[in-house]
Formats: C-alpha cells, structure tokens, sequence
C-alpha cells in the first residue's frame, strides 16, 4: 500500500535528447527532474553517467536506487541503497527506500529493521513513520506484526502530516490492535478526507478496507510477497516496469499554509504491475511516501485527436517561448475549480483552468499556475512560493494553445478578459513574443497541437476568432 502518488507529469517530455540540452549544465539537476517526471529509464542513463565506475557520492546512488525500484529491477536497487548506505550510515532516506526495497522483496523484518533505522536517523521523517505501521499492521508474519506499537507509530505520522493515506494507515494499526470500532472511524474519516479532496481512485481499496474493519476483521496484504497484481490503470500505487501513461484528475490543491514543513513535494506515481500499494516516491530526497493515487489521464479519442476544423492550421511545431506550466489539482466540479483559481488570483498567482473530458470519469477542471520557459523555472517557482499551500505540485509540458483574437494592450486584454469571462471561459493572458508590451488572451494548454486543434474547432463554430498558437 505504499503509494507514489502525482500526483504524474501531465505532458510527458518529448525525448531524453531535448532535456539533456536544456540541463546539460547540471547533470544532478536534471537526474533529480527526470525522477519527480517518473522518467525512470532515462533517470537511469544520467545517473549511470554521474557514477561511472565509482562515486563517493551516497544520494547519487540512493537516487539511482530509487530509479532501479521503479524499473522493477529490485535486486539492482538493493545493491545501491546498500552502496548509499556505506557512503553515509546515517542516510534516513537510504534505509527508508531500501525498506521498501525487503517490503517488496517480501523480507518484512528488514523492512522494518531498515524503517526503524530510518527513523533513528530522522525523526521527523514521517513516510518511514507511516511505513513501518502499515508493515506492522498487514503483513502476512504474525511474528512481525504488532497492532500497539504500529498505533503508536501510525499516530505519530498522523501528527506530522494528518493526510487521509496516513489515517488510513491508523485504521490498519487499530485493527491489527483489535480495536475495531476506531479501525471503522478512522477509516470513514480517510473516505471522507478522499472524497472531500476529489481523490476517487483510493476509495474502492479505502471502502474494502472499511467493510473488513465492519466485519471485525485486520487488513492483510494480498500474497506473501505484499504486492499487488495487475490493476486497471486508474490508480497509481507504484513502480513497476513504469512507462508513462495518459493522465487524468490530479487531486483537488489543499491549501494548508500551517501545514508543517516537509521535504520538496511528492509526485503520484504510475500504476503498473506487481506492486505493493506503497513505495518510494519519485522525488529522490524524499521517497516513499504513501499517497492516495491519483487517477490516469485523460485523453481525448482518437478520432477527436485527428479531427482538424476548417480554415484552422496547426502552428509550427517547437516547445513554445513558455510551454511550462504548474499543475495544483482538479475537481470534476467547475463551480469549485473556479473558485480555487479566483481565490489564487486574488493573492496575486497567475491560475488557468483547462477543462477536459475522461471517457470513464467524465468531466474534470485541471488548475494550473504560471507559463515558465523552463521546468527548472517552475520548480524554482515551487519551493519559493508555493510551499505548504498545496499537496504536491507538479510541472507540466503543455505548448499549445488556443488564442482568442489579436493581441492586444495589457489595458484593453484585461477588459476582452472579463468579457470572454462572463461568456464562460476561463482565458488568461501571456506575453506575446512577436509584439512586446502586448498580451495575447490563451484558453487551455495541451501536449499535442491536435488537442488544442479541437477546442479551436468548437470555438470557431461558435463563432470565435481563434488560433491555434505555441504557448
């Protein structure tokens, strides 16, 4: 049940070759980028470089280790989270992630050996917190298990960070310890947390776990080896092999700013096969956090991506002046993702909304931040002005747009804007490149041009002067 969870890069990065262009400067810089974009493979051809035959360096072989995890390759990971291990004996982060590593492996006593180090460590690491409860809660060795002490620690990661994953976790603990009227209580209060924050893809395990705690009876990881089999792909719950898969509902931002302070913000995860439900998350620093995951993406159909409205060409293809953006979260509810964004505005961010439709979920309102030239820029943007506000933000690859008319004054844009407003679009304005001094009005950002080609078409048809430009 450990949980990686994106919260997913929402447009997948081109090729290694353009990042490494951008980032060729710093090689550690884009290693740590290509994890929290769940770019595992690539993340492995850095890393290996950084290495080479022999480096001193104990979180470049903790963050390959991370890589190697989330590739399936366990036995590779273990040999690096030993290695980081060596090069520094009081690396929490190493221990943690190699946790999860024997957690895997199906070694439950030296997950909890290692976890328990991790704390020792850090004490103020909740993930290794959390994940030693869950281990001492579910797994299959009645020797191991231990429902007084997993409380206790299930508890202290409640403390730190009172996030539905961890009162999930305490539910697991207070029915291992057989208490099971608060194993039902603090479960429907996880449900709710959920539901509340727009999380759909963990109720279905949240409510099984529910009904077990109803029928009086401890949650159990599924096989001996603690992982799960081949899900459907709307959850997110751990490496796997990952490829990167189409992306949908982000979770709704909780703005939290007396949240306390915690390591650079985690990234939801892919599901993929044989997994447990926890595991390390793709930030390096700071692995292994157990999150609700986070649904796939939506995509639109394939006869909608090669659809092209009339009289309207696709601009040239290239990655934008700033085709970077962050992502905070989404609601099916568009009333709520406007008053987020409103809310942002008023503070003085700069938030769009991207409306787009999932063939299983249905409709979603995705909440962004910013147009950034670079990613390194917006992750800047992150850890200076968006800490603890919200629940792992994530950059997002989206270059294309759809521009409303002729650019124009910042004065007369800000006027167009309201109007376009009141219509019922959420347009906001960017610099344009080709005229300085001027905006232009953009609605949407996307991947793919073809994206963006479709909701040109609807507008034109209802009557709009649209373009499709390069953000």
């Amino acid at each position: 049940m450990i949980r990686i969870t994106f919260q997913l890069f929402a447009a997948a990065l081109c090729c290694l070759s353009w990042i490494t262009e951008i980032h060729a400067d710093d090689k550690q810089s884009l290693g740590k980028f290509l994890l929290r974009v769940q770019r595992y493979e690539d993340a492995l051809v850095v890393y290996n470089e950084l290495i080479g035959k022999r480096s001193s360096d104990s979180q470049l072989y903790h963050n390959r280790g991370v890589a190697y995890l989330h590739t399936g390759q366990l036995d590779k990971a273990l040999a690096d989270f030993n290695e980081a291990i060596t090069l520094d004996p009081k690396n929490a982060e190493a221990y943690n992630s190699r946790g999860v590593c024997w957690f895997y492996k199906g070694n439950y006593e030296k997950a909890a050996q290692d976890y328990t180090r991790a704390i020792e460590c850090n004490p103020q690491l909740t993930r290794a917190y959390n994940q030693l409860a869950w281990t001492l809660s579910v797994c299959p060795n009645p020797k191991i298990r231990n429902g007084t002490r997993a409380v206790e620690l299930a508890k202290k990661a409640v403390e730190l960070e009172p996030s539905a994953y961890h009162y999930d976790t305490l539910a697991a603990a207070y029915a291992e310890a057989g208490q099971f009227k608060d194993a039902v209580k603090i479960q429907k209060r996880a449900l709710l947390m959920q539901l509340t924050e727009g999380r759909t893809q963990a109720l279905e395990r949240y409510t099984e776990r529910l009904r077990s705690y109803e029928a009086k009876k401890p949650w159990r990881e599924r096989n001996a080896a603690g992982m799960y089999q081949v899900e459907a792909p709307s959850g997110k719950t751990g490496p796997g092999p990952i490829t990167i898969t189409a992306m949908t509902a982000i979770d709704t931002p909780a703005e939290n700013p007396e949240a306390p302070s915690k390591a650079p913000p985690q990234v939801p995860d892919t599901p993929k096969k044989d997994i447990p439900e926890k595991s390390p998350s793709p930030e390096p620093e700071s692995p292994v956090q157990r999150q609700a995951p986070i649904e796939t993406a939506s995509k639109l159909t394939e006869k909608a991506e090669k659809s092209t409205s009339a009289g309207l060409t696709p601009p040239t293809k290239g990655i934008g002046i700033t085709p970077f953006s962050i992502i905070i979260g989404s609601s099916q509810y568009r009333q709520k993702a406007y008053r987020i964004a409103m809310k942002l505005r008023s503070k003085g961010d700069a938030p769009f909304i991207v409306r787009e439709t999932d063939p299983v979920t249905g409709e979603w309102y995705k909440i962004y931040l910013g147009n950034f030239s670079s990613a390194m820029e917006a992750w800047h943007y992150i850890d200076t002005r968006l800490k603890n506000r919200f629940r792992d933000p994530q950059i997002a690859y989206l270059p294309y747009a759809v521009m409303l008319g002729k650019s124009s004054p910042p004065s007369e844009s800000r006027n167009q804007e309201a109007m376009f407003m009141s219509k019922g679009y959420w347009v906001y304005a960017a610099d344009d490149p080709k005229h300085p001094g001027q905006n232009r009005l953009l609605i949407g950002a996307f991947e793919k041009d073809a994206q963006a080609m479709e909701l040109a078409g609807r507008l034109q048809q209802a009557g709009e002067n649209v373009q499709v430009v390069l953000r």
